[in-house]
């Protein structure tokens, strides 16, 4: 009887795992190879281990470019061979762009107000808002901008 997917963590699945993310998969592809972890144990081995978290962390910025040699060799097959259409290449370009743009880490901006607290807030009235947007473009108009 065949042993099932991984469910724990073992350090060869894990390398073997950043590997086939770094080759351009999505870590959802990845899963649903049948030798590998399902969705959720890769999720829990992220959160459990800091090791397993910082490698596909940095598979996935290894995964972008690996998007962006694609990219470049695309490219000069259009100019170096005859009769590469430039509009399949660019149709190409476009939707590997596109995937490194939705597989790329999300950035995370933590904001804060004066020493660390609370981001403070007013409410202003529409009359002096409009004062000082008026202000604003005045002062942009000293200035020379548009």
């Amino acid at each position: 009887m065949p042993a099932g997917r991984p469910t724990i963590f073992s350090q060869e699945v894990a390398d073997e795992f950043c590997n086939r993310v770094i080759g351009g998969r999505s870590v959802q592809s990845v899963c649903e190879d049948e030798d590998m972890p399902a969705s959720t144990t890769i999720y829990r081995w992220r959160q459990e281990n800091a090791e397993f978290r910082d490698k596909l962390a940095q598979a996935r910025e290894e995964r972008l470019e690996s998007y962006a040699a694609r990219m470049i060799a695309l490219g000069d097959r259009v100019i170096n061979e005859d009769g590469f259409d430039p509009q399949r290449c660019n149709a190409a370009v476009n939707a590997i762009d596109k995937a490194a743009r939705l597989q790329a880490p999300k950035q995370r901006i933590e904001m804060t107000g004066k020493d660390g607290g609370a981001i403070e807030t007013k409410d202003i009235s529409d009359r002096d808002l409009a004062k000082a947007v008026a202000a604003l473009m005045a002062k942009g108009l000293k200035s020379g901008g548009d």
